[in-house]
């Protein structure tokens, strides 16, 4: 993606934030959340630049054969019921979605509801404020995991991130890492960066890839969403050099660090968080 498509694409969404226009982050129409379905070119935009995953959240239909592989057909709405539940793993079995998102409650049923495909459940842990003890997320991470899920995307403490008291952070990531990683599951961090500083989404960002963890997301979607083209630019090594792993709107940036840096790959990253060879994941929408 080069300079002008990137500026196209930023005022886009500063234009689309003044108007109060239904739209994510990524496209360019009012989707409401339903831009994998009704802008597929704007999703290759996204993946041209690197995306792994997007989301998309229940009664999406006609994706993209492309796209369909990367989706996190997600459902975290608090009012979400047990049929909708089961719609949604049957939409994920259809389509062969990357995995679906669902809160902690309902991770047995979606593990029953997929048992037999390929679709992982995915949960979330501390959402989406984040400010819940360590151990707690650890505990909730290992109850969800017996429970079925091979996917969690935890939610960081913000408040102690502000308050620049990184050793609890660290150990906030670290509890849910050793927890999921112990059994062989994937952690995404959510960073939620609509709350957070420049300086404080790199931090947060080395702080994630640091403690070990797979992925970055920025927002549980219930503070708000940052701009993914924005982040493109920012966390590009041309941009950063090398200060940070990757981080935006949409969904999953993975963390990895260079081979030799550490055993496991994308899944424990022992590199240094100011690596300069560390290299570079996207993914996903925010959640729905």
């Amino acid at each position: 993606m080069n300079t002008e498509e990137l500026v196209r694409l930023i005022t886009q969404q500063v234009l689309q934030n003044f108007s109060g226009a239904t739209a994510c982050a990524g496209c360019s129409g009012g989707c409401a959340g339903m831009c994998a379905q009704q802008c597929p070119d704007d999703c290759r935009v996204v993946v041209s630049a690197g995306a792994d995953r997007l989301s998309a959240p229940l009664g999406i239909r006609q994706i993209a054969p492309d796209l369909a592989a990367m989706i996190d057909h997600t459902l975290l709405k608090p009012d979400a019921t047990a049929d909708q539940v089961m719609q949604l793993c049957q939409e994920a079995r259809q389509y062969q979605f990357a995995s679906v998102c669902l809160n902690p409650s309902w991770v047995a049923l979606a593990a029953r509801e997929l048992r037999g495909s390929n679709v992982p459940v995915c949960t979330v842990v501390g959402f989406p404020l984040g400010a819940t003890m360590p151990e707690v997320k650890a505990f909730e991470a290992q109850r969800c995991i017996a429970d079925g899920a091979r996917e969690v995307d935890m939610v960081i403490n913000i408040g102690a991130l502000k308050s620049r008291d990184y050793r609890l952070v660290a150990h906030d990531i670290s509890a849910v890492v050793q927890a999921a990683h112990s059994c062989n599951v994937l952690v995404k961090v959510i960073i939620e960066t609509a709350l957070l500083s420049d300086e404080e989404k790199v931090e947060a960002c080395a702080l994630a890839q640091a403690a070990g963890a797979d992925y970055v997301k920025t927002s549980t979607g219930f503070s708000g969403g940052g701009n993914w083209c924005y982040w493109k630019l920012f966390m590009d090594p041309a941009h950063v050099r090398g200060a940070a792993p990757a981080c935006a709107n949409f969904s999953g940036y993975g963390i990895s660090t260079p081979p030799g840096a550490g055993e496991g790959g994308g899944h424990h990253c022992h590199g240094h968080p100011r690596d300069p060879h560390a290299r570079i994941y996207h993914g996903g929408l925010p959640c729905a």
